[in-house]
């Protein structure tokens, strides 16, 4: 199997396992405030989602999809991940679950149009230079576990299961 293969596998995969976690999720669950400085779930969804469209809006040197859906997400299309902001979040799963499709959209289209020899491109990260790969890997393989994570214990202290999907 060649690298660009094994992204897109690993790519698919995080993203069913974070879609199984919020399976059961509703707005009730989503918008619950856990205690001390964990954030909602809510937050944690949009911020893993909008982590996969900027990073994807980035590597194309297109706009994110966050600007077509900023109203219709009640929020600004600059939104940031705040301790303010993560509590305030008023769109419901309905909506975050649509935008999250049309970044998945947008995520899918740009991994079919990479070649393996993409991946030893250079690229800006918000940590310096990095290679196309690494970046992939960081930021729409392992951001999406830890937050599968991080839901996953929210959900827990509400009394649900994690991981919806497993027995």
């Amino acid at each position: 199997m060649d690298a660009l293969t094994l992204l897109r596998q690993q790519v698919a995969d995080a993203r069913r396992e974070f879609q199984g976690v919020m399976q059961d999720v509703d707005d009730t669950m989503a918008h619950w405030h856990p205690p001390g400085v964990a954030n909602p779930v809510d937050d944690l969804f949009l911020h893993t989602v909008l982590g996969e469209d900027r990073q994807v809006a980035r590597l194309t040197g297109k706009a994110p999809v966050l600007d077509e859906w900023a109203a219709k997400l009640n929020l600004p299309p600059d939104w940031r991940h705040t301790p303010e902001t993560s509590r305030n979040l008023i769109a419901g799963l309905d909506v975050l679950t649509q935008y999250a499709e049309a970044v998945y959209s947008a995520v899918d289209a740009y991994l079919a149009s990479l070649r393996n020899d993409d991946l030893e491109k250079t690229v800006e990260s918000f940590a310096g230079q990095a290679s196309v790969a690494s970046q992939i890997s960081r930021n729409l393989v392992v951001h999406i576990y830890e937050h599968a994570g991080e839901i996953s214990t929210i959900k827990g202290l509400q009394g649900a299961k994690g991981y919806a999907t497993r027995s």
